[in-house]
């Protein structure tokens, strides 16, 4: 119920206190979410983009910023 006439909310947490890993596609860091929650020991890539160019020509073109 309520603990003195307030509901008992939590505080809603910062994304800078969020958990971090760096893409292994693209290297770039990319925090937590909440879909991720059950996975997040699993989750490699930034976004369904590096997902599917993980392994290609492009992918390497992204990290080492050359041709």
């Amino acid at each position: 119920m309520t603990a003195g006439g307030f509901s008992m909310r939590c505080k809603p947490m910062k994304k800078s206190d969020l958990p971090q890993k760096t893409c292994v596609t693209c290297g770039r860091p990319f925090a937590w979410r909440k879909k991720w929650a059950k996975v997040w020991d699993e989750v490699k890539y930034c976004s369904e983009r590096c997902r599917w160019t993980r392994g290609s020509i492009h992918a390497q073109i992204i990290k080492d910023g050359s041709k």
